[in-house]
């Protein structure tokens, strides 16, 4: 990753960050939404080559709705304290995970041929 790769993760932690106080977003909500950002910007930076493919920004949009749904449940069901402590080590390997499946779905969905997704001759 090169620096201002670097520079685009971190600033849009700090917006995040800035934007879930200015709103007076709960703390709990607040550490999903940087869990959020993250995890997202690590794997559209890490994807750039499909960045021109059409059905990896389709397939981008069905992981974030998918992620989101994942998360309010998540969230919802445990304590505020979540995120601190020791309890910060299983947000973050599950992170690590959780973007090592997003990055493989994308990419995946990013390499199907139009023709393959329609049920055309060519699919398999």
């Amino acid at each position: 990753m090169t620096l201002w790769e670097w520079v685009a993760i971190f600033s849009g932690v700090v917006v995040t960050i800035a934007t879930t106080k200015a709103m007076g977003v709960a703390p709990k909500w607040e550490t999903a939404s940087v869990y959020t950002v993250t995890v997202f910007a690590v794997v559209i930076i890490a994807l750039r080559p499909a960045w021109g493919r059409s059905n990896f920004w389709r397939a981008l949009v069905v992981a974030f709705l998918l992620h989101m749904l994942a998360i309010f449940f998540a969230m919802r069901e445990l304590l505020p304290a979540t995120s601190q402590g020791i309890h910060g080590i299983p947000m973050t390997v599950s992170g690590m995970v959780e973007g090592l499946l997003i990055a493989g779905f994308l990419w995946r969905a990013s390499m199907k041929k139009a023709s393959q997704r329609a049920g055309g001759p060519d699919a398999k």
